[in-house]
């Protein structure tokens, strides 16, 4: 690999998105588009329904029967899409040679309204399969109207029905990049947004591209965690970020990504179109070195404890051990209480990761409060979390987040804060900080 640092001047600002690119010409454009990775989500169909009333939550729940992961690759003339999906059966009873796959296409996830599906021939789609996991590919046909890809996964043996959805589009309705990555050894892409740790990749076309190289920006960039839902303070709006190298990659030839942080990949540095990925050490989506477990405390944490185990006065295992049996008051709660913690920090990181880590976005900061939402609706531009209350409460509690396109997340979503949400977050608070939470 090449890298170049004089020569690349490149900026970008998340408050207007826009990125200026001097590689061989200066490029002033709006927005970059991404190809995203989106964890589908499982949910029994219903009859007569429309897609807004489906309870998606089942997208976010690690115990869920099917788990879904996919990567879209699509022509540049926009009229075909090569879709990779990785299914992943949690429980081995619903592995069967008899299961059915069928699509339907739609202009919006708003539109759905029990489509004809199409059958996919699941043993000409079948790419391996390993254990529990099934690896398919399959091309589709579509008008540049359709948007949406509704995947219906059904077993015959148990009686039960999956609806995913895949977007046929990245940000601002452009196309996905006409290539996904992949490990040389292997006939599928890598599905996640992060690699945990320095593997051999290649960049792989469906389509027959005539260019020789890709184009690679690396950023080492470390970004914020959320802030609190009751916060009216607008992260990030102007800020600026610089491009670290750029380095080129040959098709489809093998090479190692280098430091930990956010890569971001075209084939035409003039087009709207790439991917991105974020480095991760080894274990992630875990966390196992005592300076990463420290990051996500910030959310249950006063100010002064967060200083104190900041410090150096002690070394930092030592800091952290205190910390945890200051709050807990006991070994045995403190250990329970880690444990959880930390299951929610994976998880919020596996579902949520994309040009940061999962537990640093908003969604990711809710769930670890407050764990896997009872019930999840999904429109065009907006996902509505709600979590039943107690019996002693009643009702239920809402949370609203709106998508916000970046150039590395066409699916990032923010939360609409809201000062009324003070109370709630303290409460919850301090029910982790007296023990394991909801």
């Amino acid at each position: 690999m090449r890298y170049t640092t004089g020569s690349l001047q490149n900026v970008v600002s998340f408050g207007t998105f826009y990125i200026n690119m001097k590689v061989q010409q200066l490029l002033v454009l709006r927005l970059l588009p991404l190809a995203f990775l989106c964890f589908g989500y499982n949910t029994l169909l219903g009859q007569g329904t429309g897609a807004g009333q489906y309870n998606f939550s089942a997208q976010y729940n690690p115990s869920a029967n099917v788990l879904l992961q996919w990567r879209v690759s699509t022509k540049p003339t926009g009229d075909s899409s090569m879709v990779y999906l990785k299914l992943h059966y949690r429980n081995s009873r619903l592995i069967d040679a008899q299961n059915k796959l069928a699509y339907c296409l739609t202009g919006s996830i708003d539109s759905y309204n029990d489509e004809p599906f199409t059958p996919i021939d699941v043993k000409q789609r079948l790419l391996a399969q390993e254990g529990n996991f099934w690896y398919l590919q399959f091309k589709v046909a579509h008008a540049d109207s359709m948007k949406v890809l509704w995947l219906q996964l059904q077993t015959p043996t148990t009686g039960q029905s999956w609806l995913f959805d895949i977007s046929l589009k990245g940000a601002l309705g452009r196309l996905h990049p006409p290539f996904v990555p992949m490990e040389p050894n292997k006939r599928w892409p890598w599905f996640a947004n992060a690699l945990n740790g320095p593997k051999t990749l290649m960049l792989r076309t469906d389509w027959g591209l005539t260019n020789n190289v890709y184009y690679c920006y690396y950023y080492s960039k470390s970004f914020p965690p959320a802030l609190p839902p009751m916060s009216t303070t607008l992260e990030g709006i102007g800020e600026r970020m610089q491009i670290d190298s750029f380095f080129t990659v040959a098709v489809e030839k093998p090479f190692e990504l280098g430091n930990n942080g956010l890569y971001y990949f075209q084939s035409d540095s003039s087009s709207l179109q790439g991917t991105s990925i974020l480095q991760m050490p080894g274990a992630f989506p875990r966390y196992q070195k005592i300076q990463a477990l420290k990051q996500p405390l910030q959310y249950i944490s006063t100010s002064n404890e967060w200083e104190t185990l900041n410090q150096d006065s002690l070394p930092l295992k030592k800091a952290f051990d205190q910390y945890w049996l200051t709050l807990m008051k006991s070994p045995d709660r403190a250990k329970v209480v880690i444990k959880n913690y930390y299951r929610r920090v994976t998880s919020a990181n596996y579902y949520f990761t994309s040009f940061k880590e999962g537990w640093k976005t908003d969604r990711g900061m809710i769930y670890i409060l407050f764990g896997p939402p009872d019930l999840v609706l999904k429109s065009k531009d907006t996902e509505e979390w709600l979590y039943k209350l107690t019996a002693q409460a009643g009702g239920s509690q809402r949370f609203t987040f709106k998508r916000v396109d970046n150039i590395f997340a066409p699916r990032y979503f923010a939360l609409k804060r809201q000062s009324n949400y003070r109370q709630l977050w303290f409460d919850q608070v301090r029910k982790w900080r007296r023990g394991p939470a909801r």
